[in-house]
């Protein structure tokens, strides 16, 4: 079930599949549709681990193996303003019909966004969230020192 935060309600769906593949059970897709659907005065926000877009990198094949069909999925709630995930271990952000998708950097590494396998130096950190009860949000990216 969601978290209610001020008009906002939280969901999450669990993508962990095998090993480090991910996958977004059809069951979980139907349960969150289904109360976004009831309650339409509220924004919604989406939060899973697994990547939903390629990220032209080796952590792709770790991926979300039902990658297309939770995009589909994703454009087709009305009322989902957000979508957030980490598993790549980098920052992004792109829209997807009326939602914009945002990764997440990692707390500890950061993975290099390059076909072979590396890390970045780029500083641990974290993405904050602020969501508006009216319905706006900003993030922003913080760094450790």
């Amino acid at each position: 079930s969601p978290v209610s935060l001020g008009n906002w309600q939280i969901h999450g769906i669990d993508t962990r599949f095998k090993g480090t593949l991910g996958h977004a059970s059809a069951a979980e897709l139907y349960a969150v549709a289904g109360a976004i659907e009831a309650k339409p005065q509220y924004y919604h926000l989406l939060a899973l681990h697994h990547h939903i877009r390629l990220s032209n990198s080796w952590m792709d094949k770790h991926y979300l193996t039902n990658a297309d069909e939770v995009a589909q999925w994703i454009a087709r709630q009305s009322g989902l303003c957000a979508v957030i995930h980490g598993h790549i271990h980098a920052q992004d952000h792109y829209p997807l019909s009326d939602c914009t998708v945002m990764s997440v950097p990692s707390t500890c590494w950061q993975w290099a966004m390059q076909p072979d396998f590396g890390v970045d130096d780029t500083q641990p950190g974290s993405r904050e969230l602020l969501l508006s009860d009216d319905g706006n949000w900003t993030t922003t990216i913080r760094r450790l020192p």
